[in-house]
């Protein structure tokens, strides 16, 4: 009886196992699975990438229906007249926002009959204290204490110190208690991190913390979700949003949200506040009055000073825009539920590699204008589906620019095979 013949190795089944044109394609699409898997952890090194990624994700924000206007916030601005002007008297960048101008627009607010007030101001003991004396902080506190026996909740920021994620000392954390720690009552003032996420995007929801000393683990919540949960519990709203996104809170993820325009939102200026104007304070009637900084580093006579001028703004899918907007932009985003889920990096990697290939088949198995034709509609694929994603599934799912590298890959080759081209072309000299 004859033996069996040997299996056919795989090199000699498949040939093009044995040339530098798979190998090199094989090679770009993994790098375009690592580049897609890494994407946002490497992006901010890159700022051209993240403004295009943010005006792209705005523009396909457009087509979906939300408000022209914001519903729930308004914003009380201390805008240059309220910091440089004829109260606070202030000079400069390192100033800070004085305790009882602060404490007087609370109180305004609270005679306006708003619903929610939340303090976008820096009230870090250690950063401001110096600049404060303790009657001016007792003013403040004093002003809060009147919010809560008038039943308006009043919601503090507090910074993380990031590296060991332990929360910073604010000039109220004892009568406060911990700022990690949910309200005794629906009115008693809380406090909620001010940590944004890289990608400004996304929503800051809850994160892991610890103790000043270290020993006790705390699930610290965002400024916008304790100004959001303050509010939905006063108006009695079921479910609330911290168990609408209870899955998203408990994998510890962020929640993406489509932005309005700054401009969109209703906004006077605290001077007008703290000095009792009757039109100012009847726009704070049942509204989240949101209280933070929009203004110049520096004194000026310009009434429309350039965006390089102007303290914390910062890229958003709908331009430059003031950091306390981006707060609100949280909080109405939560409230009127225009939330998108993210897509988890190996999906999306998958689908990025997916696209890559098809990208190189048909560079290398399709002639003429019909390969051109299909490469384009190849290149197009992403941006539909970035599109369908985010209008019609809820899915936040950017345009990968990673896969366009495979548009790389001819000049790779030729590159590749340039020794064999020398070798052929003086083989007989």
């Amino acid at each position: 009886m004859m033996a069996a013949a040997a299996p056919m190795p795989l090199l000699f089944r498949w040939p093009f196992l044995k040339t530098w044109t798979f190998w090199s394609a094989a090679s770009l699409v993994a790098i375009i699975g690592g580049l897609s898997y890494g994407y946002e952890s490497v992006k901010d090194q890159f700022p051209w990438l993240v403004t295009a990624q943010l005006w792209s994700y705005g523009r396909m924000a457009h087509a979906q229906a939300r408000p022209s206007r914001a519903k729930w916030v308004i914003g009380v601005e201390v805008d240059n007249p309220s910091f440089f002007g004829e109260v606070m008297h202030r000079k400069g960048p390192e100033d800070i926002t004085d305790r009882d101008f602060l404490a007087q627009v609370v109180r305004r607010a609270v005679e306006a009959n708003a619903a929610v007030i939340a303090l976008d101001i820096n009230l870090v003991r250690e950063e401001t204290n110096a600049e404060s004396t303790d009657a001016e902080d007792q003013h403040l506190w004093d002003a809060i204490q009147f919010a809560a026996g008038r039943h308006v909740p009043v919601v503090l920021t507090f910074a993380l110190e990031t590296r060991k994620m332990r929360p910073l000392n604010n000039l109220f954390d004892q009568p406060m208690g911990s700022p990690c720690n949910d309200p005794v009552t629906d009115y008693a003032p809380r406090s909620g991190f001010d940590h944004a996420p890289e990608d400004k995007r996304k929503i800051p929801l809850v994160v892991d913390a610890y103790s000043q000393d270290g020993s006790t683990k705390l699930a610290c919540r965002s400024f916008a979700l304790q100004v959001v949960d303050a509010y939905e519990r006063q108006l009695g709203i079921d479910p609330p949003t911290v168990k609408r996104l209870e899955d998203t809170i408990g994998d510890r993820q962020f929640a993406y949200t489509t932005f309005l325009r700054q401009s969109d939102f209703p906004h006077v200026s605290a001077l007008e506040v703290y000095k009792g104007n009757a039109e100012a304070l009847a726009l704070l009637d049942h509204r989240i009055v949101l209280i933070g900084g929009n203004r110049t580093a520096w004194p000026t006579d310009n009434t429309n000073p350039p965006i390089g001028d102007m303290l914390d703004y910062h890229n958003s899918p709908e331009g430059p825009m003031a950091g306390m907007y981006f707060h609100a932009n949280y909080v109405e985003g939560l409230l009127d539920d225009r939330i998108q889920s993210n897509i988890p990096r190996g999906v999306a990697a998958l689908i990025d590699m997916l696209l890559a290939t098809a990208i190189l088949l048909a560079i290398h198995l399709l002639q003429g204008t019909f390969r051109i034709a299909v490469v384009t509609l190849l290149i197009i694929v992403p941006i539909l589906i970035a599109y369908a994603a985010m209008v019609t599934l809820g899915y936040c799912f950017d345009f990968v620019l990673p896969v366009a590298l495979t548009l790389l890959h001819p000049a790779i080759e030729r590159y590749l095979d340039l020794p064999r081209i020398f070798m052929r072309r003086h083989a007989h000299e």
